[in-house]
């Protein structure tokens, strides 16, 4: 592997030149504000990311050779290894995703749409894939409806919110409301509160010495099962084992 690094983007020199492949043809998507932009060969190493995706998953280090499993964990890192081999079995792009991805400071996460791309040589063999991965917040507008919602939500996670209250905010039916939000969102609006309740709590345990049941109270949960319930289901580590992984760093 030959490691080539610019103020954009880096990349293994050795992939595209084997290829055939011109690496300034991805100039112009490396730009993109808060977006991931990446390409990975058949063995789901990384061969190209941009500035972004860099300071996110390898701060001052390389993450150029590297697999999912050596910068994320536990249910990230089993999605994005299915939906990588996925693509890339199935020659089958995957189209806008709602995922869980860190945010730049490698610790917190955001949801983000996500497309993954088959990428092809010559001869139309699949040689590996393309992605590109923006913030939700920058892809919906902040005066749509639902965006307002998902503002209310983060400014009111911490109080004990119900479907009904969220239907109140937009003068809909609940029904009418899940409805929406899960074509949108690809789940229910409480699963979202949660996941904000969930980031809140990640935030808390990494920057403060609170115990996990003062952070249940703080983030909206009011019980440390709950919490710990939610926390393990979406990040697959506990609370303490979340701590003790990333407070330090």
């Amino acid at each position: 592997m030959k490691f080539v690094k610019t103020e954009q983007f880096s990349y293994d020199a050795d992939f595209f030149n084997r290829n055939a492949i011109n690496v300034n043809n991805f100039i112009v998507v490396t730009h993109y504000p808060n977006s991931f932009f990446f390409i990975k060969d058949l063995e789901t190493r990384l061969v190209f990311a941009n500035r972004q995706m860099l300071l996110a998953f390898g701060g001052d280090k390389n993450i150029i050779g590297m697999r999912n499993i050596d910068f994320v964990v536990g249910k990230v890192c089993e999605d994005y290894t299915n939906d990588d081999n996925d693509v890339m079995q199935n020659g089958v792009p995957i189209l806008d995703k709602i995922e869980l991805s860190f945010n730049v400071d490698g610790k917190t996460m955001s949801w983000r749409k996500t497309s993954k791309y088959p990428l092809r040589d010559l001869k139309n063999n699949v040689i590996g894939l393309i992605s590109i991965s923006v913030l939700l917040d920058d892809v919906f507008t902040s005066d749509d409806d639902l965006s307002q919602l998902i503002d209310y939500m983060k400014a009111n996670s911490p109080k004990k919110i119900c479907v009904e209250d969220l239907a109140k905010v937009l003068n809909l039916s609940v029904s009418a409301l899940e409805r929406n939000f899960k074509k949108r969102y690809n789940m229910s609006p409480i699963q979202y509160l949660n996941f904000i309740r969930v980031n809140s709590a990640s935030i808390l345990l990494i920057n403060s010495t609170k115990s996990i049941s003062e952070i249940a109270y703080d983030v909206g949960f009011y019980d440390q099962s709950y919490l710990c319930k939610n926390f393990k289901k979406i990040v697959r580590l506990s609370p303490k084992e979340y701590r003790a992984k990333f407070s330090s760093q």
